[in-house]
């Protein structure tokens, strides 16, 4: 068993309602994810079809390419030994969710919606995405054909946990998740994950990058876990926002490892397992409350 797990977070270039070139550009920074014998790769919010791509997104010509993209890209990374979290847009039912859809050798484990929509400042979303349920549902597969599951989970609750070692056990969550007053991975950690994951969107205002990496320092110090932090780039851009390609990768208090503001590509870091069992262990408030779906 090993105690240390190689871990990431990506920035690819993008252009904004461009799923076949977003695509491109994230499976080069897997090829790499891969070289570096990385275990998890983290994506930013909704990369596929871009954030920024507002009214667009009502387009079925950008949701059928984004699924297109998605169906591509895990057909693509099958043979990759490397667990994924892409940010995407789902329509289901008639209505549009903000998720991480969950991939491993090339199949969809599970999709996690953004629960909290910000809708404040240059922020809009709820005109155009619905509220992640914690519940956890199961939902037809993206993916169709022989060896594919008819229908994959979806719920803000879901983890994932490796066989071969449950300490790491995997949680998501997306942008706004982060900043609201009780996170869900709070309740993601006292459930007994580890590895806190985040795809995100968040443009760079004065001082905002230092809030950020406070914020990551001070969840994974107080929940004794690993946050992975991705957000969007430069190319998403627009008359309302400017984004930096914030990425950081936190562990117990302290951040491993950040980009340079501006700074695309892969950025990663070993995390130590065992570190954060014992942190838990000895910490006599600290408790799995439960287990969820």
């Amino acid at each position: 068993m090993k105690d240390f797990v190689r871990v990431a977070t990506a920035c690819p270039k993008g252009r904004v309602a461009d799923p076949e070139y977003n695509l491109e550009q994230m499976l080069i920074l897997a090829r790499k994810a891969e070289e570096e014998k990385v275990s998890l790769l983290v994506y930013p919010e909704l990369c596929l079809t871009s954030y920024t791509a507002m009214d667009m997104i009502y387009q079925h010509s950008l949701l059928e390419g984004g699924e297109r993209a998605l169906i591509s890209f895990c057909k693509q990374t099958k043979d990759m030994d490397v667990l994924f979290v892409i940010g995407y847009c789902l329509l289901l039912e008639g209505k549009l969710f903000n998720t991480g859809v969950v991939t491993y050798h090339g199949d969809i484990l599970g999709i996690v919606p953004k629960q909290f929509i910000p809708n404040h400042a240059e922020f809009y979303e709820r005109r155009y995405f619905q509220e992640g349920k914690e519940e956890v549902r199961f939902i037809p597969n993206i993916l169709k054909g022989e060896g594919y599951r008819k229908e994959i989970p979806f719920g803000a609750s879901l983890h994932f946990v490796r066989e071969e070692d449950p300490r790491f056990r995997l949680a998501v969550e997306i942008c706004e998740d982060l900043w609201v007053p009780v996170p869900p991975s709070s309740k993601h950690a006292l459930a007994g994950a580890t590895i806190l994951v985040n795809c995100s969107a968040s443009d760079e205002l004065v001082g905002k990058r230092g809030s950020r990496r406070r914020l990551l320092e001070h969840y994974s110090g107080n929940l004794h876990a690993s946050y992975l932090y991705s957000s969007a780039g430069p190319s998403e851009s627009t008359q309302d926002m400017v984004f930096s390609a914030h990425c950081l990768i936190s562990e117990n208090g302290r951040i491993l490892k950040e980009n340079q503001p501006f700074e695309e590509g892969i950025f990663w870091a070993d995390v130590n397992l065992a570190l954060l069992e014992g942190e838990r262990m000895r910490q006599s408030t600290y408790f799995v409350k439960e287990d969820p779906s």
